[in-house]
Protein backbone atom coordinates (compact mmCIF):
# COMPACT_ATOMS: atom_id res chain seq x y z
CA UNK A 1 0.00 0.00 0.00
CA UNK A 2 1.14 3.46 -0.54
CA UNK A 3 2.46 5.94 2.00
CA UNK A 4 -0.76 7.89 2.56
CA UNK A 5 1.64 11.24 2.32
CA UNK A 6 2.19 10.87 -1.26
CA UNK A 7 -1.71 10.16 -2.13
CA UNK A 8 -2.02 13.84 -1.64
CA UNK A 9 -2.44 15.33 -5.59
CA UNK A 10 -2.54 18.71 -6.99
CA UNK A 11 -5.98 19.36 -7.95
CA UNK A 12 -5.16 22.11 -10.68
CA UNK A 13 -3.41 19.08 -12.85
CA UNK A 14 -4.42 15.79 -13.67
CA UNK A 15 -1.45 12.81 -12.33
CA UNK A 16 0.96 12.16 -14.77
CA UNK A 17 0.01 9.07 -16.79
CA UNK A 18 -4.01 9.76 -17.01
CA UNK A 19 -5.98 9.19 -19.40
CA UNK A 20 -8.98 10.98 -20.83
CA UNK A 21 -11.23 9.41 -22.38
CA UNK A 22 -13.61 11.12 -24.39
CA UNK A 23 -13.34 14.38 -22.08
CA UNK A 24 -10.95 17.62 -22.07
CA UNK A 25 -8.75 18.85 -19.20
CA UNK A 26 -8.53 22.56 -18.26
CA UNK A 27 -7.56 24.17 -15.12
CA UNK A 28 -10.11 26.51 -13.91
CA UNK A 29 -11.10 28.68 -10.81
CA UNK A 30 -13.21 27.84 -8.43
CA UNK A 31 -14.52 29.80 -5.30
CA UNK A 32 -10.62 30.93 -5.37
CA UNK A 33 -8.71 28.00 -6.24
CA UNK A 34 -7.42 26.17 -9.01
CA UNK A 35 -8.99 22.93 -10.05
CA UNK A 36 -9.11 20.47 -13.05
CA UNK A 37 -11.97 20.66 -14.73
CA UNK A 38 -13.10 17.76 -17.07
CA UNK A 39 -16.05 18.38 -19.46
CA UNK A 40 -16.87 16.56 -23.24
CA UNK A 41 -14.76 16.74 -25.96
CA UNK A 42 -16.46 18.55 -28.54
CA UNK A 43 -17.62 15.22 -30.54
CA UNK A 44 -19.17 13.79 -27.34
CA UNK A 45 -20.76 17.61 -26.28
CA UNK A 46 -22.59 17.32 -29.86
CA UNK A 47 -24.31 13.64 -28.89
CA UNK A 48 -27.74 13.07 -27.26
CA UNK A 49 -27.29 11.72 -23.65
CA UNK A 50 -27.97 8.05 -23.09
CA UNK A 51 -28.26 7.65 -27.04
CA UNK A 52 -25.11 8.59 -28.80
CA UNK A 53 -23.11 7.96 -25.87
CA UNK A 54 -24.45 6.22 -23.05
CA UNK A 55 -21.84 3.44 -23.95
CA UNK A 56 -18.76 5.09 -24.96
CA UNK A 57 -15.93 5.45 -21.95
CA UNK A 58 -16.35 9.33 -20.88
CA UNK A 59 -13.95 9.60 -18.15
CA UNK A 60 -10.45 10.34 -16.27
CA UNK A 61 -8.75 7.42 -16.02
CA UNK A 62 -6.00 8.34 -13.19
CA UNK A 63 -3.26 5.94 -12.56
CA UNK A 64 -3.64 5.18 -9.26
CA UNK A 65 -4.00 2.26 -7.38
CA UNK A 66 -6.88 1.83 -4.67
Amino acid sequence: MSDPVSMFLDLATAPQGSKARSVELATADKVGRRALSVTFDERTARGTPNIDYIDMPTFLELPIEF
